[in-house]
């Protein structure tokens, strides 16, 4: 049998999926997580577990990848990872919009081995 089509596979995901009032009150508390995991060739990122169960709850259909790769030149690079970068990640990550996923709440970039936070998005505006 096969599971939800997501973008890549050309099922694409409706940006517009509804969520029953039960299901949206519980993207209001925690932040969805993605674990970043780096070394000398770039950063591999993944949701992690709860997090993409999470997703599914909210916006059912959606199909999260395993992992996604990003080869950088230089060290340096994945310091400036910016926010417009997030977005880009988090939506080949999942198949939505950037749009659609703030209106969800906040997403924490974070090294999954020493749980330090990388980075929130989107940043807060003050």
């Amino acid at each position: 049998m096969e599971g939800p089509r997501g973008v890549a596979q050309g099922g694409g995901v409706e940006d517009t999926a509804g969520m029953s009032a039960a299901v949206a009150s519980t993207r209001e508390t925690e932040p969805l997580i993605v674990h970043v995991g780096r070394d000398g060739n770039g950063a591999t990122f993944a949701m992690d577990s709860a997090s993409r169960r999470r997703l599914a709850e909210i916006l059912p259909g959606v199909r999260v990848w395993p992992r996604l790769f990003l080869a950088h030149e230089h060290e340096g690079d994945f310091a400036r990872l910016g926010e417009a970068v997030q977005a880009h990640v988090l939506t080949l990550l999942t198949g939505v919009s950037g749009e659609r996923l703030a209106s969800l709440g906040s997403v924490v970039f974070m090294d999954p081995v020493s749980e330090e936070e990388i980075a929130t998005w989107p940043r807060v505006r003050r």
